[in-house]
Parts: structure tokens; sequence; C-alpha cells
């Protein structure tokens, strides 16, 4: 098997991880749409799973890499400079992992969102429970008055 077969299988399985990845992350938005917190912890840690097994194919790839002669961190595009034949496979894998990045970045920032959301409303209802005192403005002596109010006036 030459090196640039081992590395297309080492895509493929970069590519595999990627994508399991990615519908991890789009049932993670499901999860937190239902607020199952038991459910997301089970999530988190499969992901951590499948982390530990891209950084063992990274840590490959860069091997191969270095064995071709270029540098572990060298970007796809690189490496397809430095490849004579098969440039149209690795091509492919160049515009798969573009996409399947691509899909996985929406999805992790949908459900960044989804959990600042759920952040902010939990501060929000913990702010009215606890009936916080915020200061409410200036009186017409020029002091600070404070009094009991039921918003949260944070910007």
């Amino acid at each position: 098997m030459t090196l640039y077969d081992e590395l297309k299988q080492l895509l493929d399985e970069e590519l595999k991880l990627l994508r399991f990845m990615t519908s991890l992350a789009e049932e993670k938005t499901d999860i937190i749409l239902k607020n199952d917190t038991k459910a997301l912890d089970e999530i988190t840690k499969k992901e951590e799973t499948i982390i530990e097994k891209m950084e063992k194919v990274e840590r490959d790839r860069g091997s191969l890499l270095e064995a071709i002669g270029l540098s572990k961190d060298a970007s796809i595009t690189e490496m397809i400079e430095k490849i004579s034949d098969g440039k149209e496979d690795f091509l492919k894998y160049e515009e798969e992992l573009i996409y399947t990045l691509s899909d996985l970045s929406n999805a992790n920032l949908l459900n960044s969102e989804l959990i600042r959301d759920n952040l902010d409303w939990i501060d929000f209802n913990l702010n009215i429970l606890t009936n916080t005192q915020v200061s409410s403005g200036y009186c017409k002596s020029g002091e600070i008055q404070t009094g009991d109010t039921r918003f949260d006036r944070k910007v």
C-alpha cells in the first residue's frame, strides 16, 4: 500500500468521524430544545469519544504528511499541490471535508445560540424569583435610587 493510499484511508476515516459528529450535533439540537440534560450529558460523552478518535487520525495523518515531505500541519490544499497522481480523488476529499465541516460548524453554532438563550432565560427567571435589588436611577437630589424591581436592567 502506498503512502497516498494510506492517506486516502485516513481521510475516509476522518470524514466518517466528522459525519458522525455532525449527526450528533444535529441530534443535540433536538435534545437542547427538549431541555433533556441527561441525554445532553450522554451525547457529550459520545462526542468526547469521537474527538479522541479524531485526534489519533490527525496524528497518523501528520506522520504520513511528513513521510511525503510536507509539514504535519499541512492543509489538504498543500497536499494536493504536492501530489502528481490521483489529484482528482484528493480534490473530492477536500470538497467533502469543506462541506462536512461547514455542516458541523453550522450545527454547533445553532446549539451554542440555543444554549446561550436557555442560560439567559434561566438568569432572567432567577432574577425575577429572587427579586434582585437593582439601581433604578437617580433621584432629584442626585443620589442613586435603589428599589426592588422585577426586571434585570443589565445591558
